[in-house]
């Protein structure tokens, strides 16, 4: 019994450890953009979280390339393949993009409950038209991007899609996205700011 009891106790103790560490912000936040080994696109000779920070090209981690943009002011965007968001820890998931100062992402296609977490995040989910790719449209990430035509409120709801221009140092590159914001619930969450924003104003009186 007293085996059983200790058993009981040390497990929600270890429990409550690792509930705790993994909803503080200064442990989870830079973990977040800290991946495996893998190569990144576009990148020869590069591998896990590292990107350039912009204009001036110099290689540092994507959370300390994150920070500079923030204040910076500077929003960013995160391009993406197919099934963005699969595999990944949905607690921190949407949580961390956002925290990192990503304002949309665009995506070939999502996994279905990521998507709806950036929407409550008040990150915007486009995707690709049909047929179109970052590597088909020449996209490499240099660019800056404009979204036009993401208009209306949520009692009007959003455009089902939106013109994308990319600036880059080989010109202009225009072309339309998905907007993924599939019901209006979600177009309330969104134009709120997300979930959390939207809970608040309709509980606080008007």
């Amino acid at each position: 019994m007293y085996q059983s009891t200790h058993s009981a106790v040390a497990s929600s103790a270890w429990e409550s450890v690792f509930q705790d560490r993994r909803g503080l912000n200064q442990l989870g936040f830079p973990r977040h953009v800290r991946q495996h080994p893998a190569a990144q696109p576009g990148r020869p000779g590069t591998e896990g979280g590292v990107t350039r920070h912009l204009p001036d090209g110099e290689q540092t981690t994507i959370f300390d390339a994150a920070m500079r943009y923030a204040d910076e002011r500077v929003p960013l965007l995160v391009i993406a393949g197919k099934e963005y968001g699969s595999g990944s820890s949905r607690d921190w998931a949407a949580k961390g993009t956002a925290l990192l100062g990503v304002k949309a992402v665009l995506a070939e296609s999502y996994e279905r409950i990521r998507r709806s977490n950036l929407i409550g995040l008040g990150v915007l989910p486009l995707q690709f038209q049909p047929g179109q790719t970052r590597e088909s449209l020449g996209l490499t990430g240099k660019e800056i991007y404009t979204v036009r035509g993401l208009t209306g409120t949520e009692a009007e709801g959003l455009p089902r899609e939106v013109t994308v221009i990319a600036d880059g140092p080989a010109g202009t590159i225009r072309f339309t996205a998905r907007v993924r914001i599939d019901i209006p619930t979600e177009a309330d969450y969104y134009c709120h700011g997300g979930i959390l924003p939207y809970a608040l104003r309709t509980l606080l009186p008007s």
